[in-house]
């Protein structure tokens, strides 16, 4: 077995010790979508995430160094800043393509929002929209500490994690195995399916934009040659999607309670 194969190889042993606790944790922990979570199950949770990272750190950071020499030296901070804005304006547009595609079309939404969207307008849209019901006042500092547990979940530490599992670790074994663009591809097939797990059935939609999601974040990588880079376009795509939400739905619905 050659020196490459070697690399492979163990680094597909460090990625199976790697999920072993997130199968754990998905199979015994209370799914958390189910309905608002208290300040305390939000600590946990937080916990729990933070520990996943460290263990993903903690095995790959030699293998996301690498990458880094792999790809070459950074770009800088104003090229990198302007793709990322360009990245996320193409993504804008090909979600308003999707949408318009699948409204021509008959498409229908499919099954619900994945797991990870319930929590977040479960756990983060729907406390701040309770916040400024003068009904709620009285759970403002619960709400507002749920909320703040969930937008640190879906905004710093979900994008970070899937970052460094995706364009951090899955697409460098990909490019050691079949090359970059094909790795580009199954690496952003792989995080668009992976994005369908908890739903019924397939949501075409939902695929369609985690796929093109997943070769924005490719494509990021591979120009500014830095995954931090990745992780800011992932942070601020989460962030500016579920603030939106909120504004429309506290626009055109001043009384909603979600869940």
């Amino acid at each position: 077995m050659g020196p490459r194969a070697r690399r492979v190889l163990w680094m597909l042993v460090r990625l199976g010790i790697a999920f072993v606790p997130f199968v754990i944790f998905q199979v015994f922990e209370p799914v958390a979508t189910e309905g608002r979570l208290r300040p305390i199950g939000m600590v946990v949770m937080i916990i729990r995430m933070v520990a996943r990272m460290t263990l993903l750190i903690a095995l790959f950071h030699r293998d996301i160094r690498l990458l880094g020499r792999f790809l070459g030296p950074s770009k800088g901070a104003c090229r990198s800043t302007m793709f990322v804005a360009g990245m996320i304006g193409l993504e804008i547009l090909a979600l308003i393509v999707i949408v318009a595609f699948a409204m021509i079309c008959g498409i229908g939404p499919g099954p619900h929002a994945a797991p990870g969207s319930d929590f977040i307008l479960t756990n983060f849209v729907r406390p701040i929209l309770e916040i400024w019901q003068p009904e709620k006042a009285t759970n403002v500092l619960t709400n507002a500490l749920v909320a703040s547990g969930a937008a640190s979940m879906g905004f710093v530490l979900v994008p970070i994690v899937e970052e460094i599992i995706f364009r951090g670790i899955l697409l460098l074994l990909f490019l050691r195995l079949i090359g970059r663009w094909p790795a580009v591809i199954l690496t952003s097939i792989i995080f668009a399916g992976l994005h369908q797990i908890g739903l019924d059935g397939i949501n075409w939609l939902m695929f369609s934009h985690h796929t093109v999601a997943g070769l924005a974040y490719c494509l990021v990588l591979l120009h500014t040659h830095r995954l931090r880079w990745c992780i800011l376009q992932h942070a601020a795509w989460n962030t500016g999607v579920y603030i939106v939400i909120l504004l429309i739905l506290a626009y055109l619905f001043p009384s909603v309670s979600l869940g």
